[in-house]
């Protein structure tokens, strides 16, 4: 079950023990409770629609988030080592996977990004042969392994995204208050209060990764990088006095 349709269940099931009726979501939505009904058996909220619910049983979108079984390795998908490595040698064939994954058609794509037709039709048939996508007439298309995956580190396309991380990604201003955010911090902690602070570093993604699978549809969202990491690291303006050994 994919996250999106995770936290419509975990919505349906909260709002039915707190008693709100489709009809006292509709009147919230400003729809009918026969539209109501088969939105919400579609799976298919806008982000917007599930806050305005959230309002109705007086929690927040966060904390419905906290009340869904999410499992951060199972929805999302391990791409297999060959499938990885093939795309690790064609970008452009992974580019294009993960736009149909997004929703986007061929003629969409076509508009959008330059690319030709005859490149397409080589990236679906490449695409069909790998086993990813089924292709129909039409160029009709079948996914056949999910489009949201997690890339291993170790991987061919995780090594370059961490490459990536490392130069490009830092390499920025961090100057754009309402859409950038930089802080590098050193505290001293237990071990234990670190274990207790991985674990939230993971839940704050996961709601994030959530957060998108919802908002991916709009028109106006954007990809956005989160580089998170902690371990054990003595600074160098710790390094200047030696301890005694």
């Amino acid at each position: 079950m994919s996250g999106t349709a995770t936290l419509v269940t975990t919505l349906k099931s909260n709002l039915k023990s707190r008693g709100i009726t489709y009809k006292a979501l509709g009147l919230k939505w400003q729809l009918s409770e026969a539209s109501v009904k088969r939105i919400m058996s579609e799976k298919d909220l806008t982000l917007e629609r599930i806050e305005q619910a959230c309002e109705l049983m007086s929690i927040s979108f966060s904390e419905l988030i906290k009340l869904s079984p999410f499992d951060l390795e199972t929805t999302d998908q391990t791409i297999s080592p060959a499938h990885e490595m093939e795309f690790s040698k064609d970008l452009r064939l992974y580019h294009f996977w993960k736009l149909l994954g997004d929703g986007l058609g061929i003629r969409q794509i076509e508009k959008k990004y330059i690319i030709t037709s005859s490149e397409i039709q080589k990236l679906l048939l490449k695409l069909d042969h790998l086993g990813l996508i089924e292709l129909h007439s039409n160029n009709k298309i079948k996914f056949l392994s999910g489009n949201r995956t997690r890339l291993g580190k170790d991987g061919p396309l995780g090594k370059i995204l961490i490459r990536e991380a490392k130069t490009n990604f830092l390499n920025h201003s961090f100057k754009n208050i309402t859409q950038e955010h930089f802080r590098f911090v050193l505290y001293r902690l237990s071990p234990s209060s670190a274990i207790r602070y991985k674990a939230k570093i993971d839940k704050l993604i996961n709601e994030m990764k959530i957060e998108s699978e919802v908002e991916s549809k709009n028109s106006d969202s954007i990809e956005f990088g989160l580089l998170a990491a902690l371990r054990p690291w003595e600074s160098p303006f710790r390094q200047s006095i030696k301890a005694k050994t």
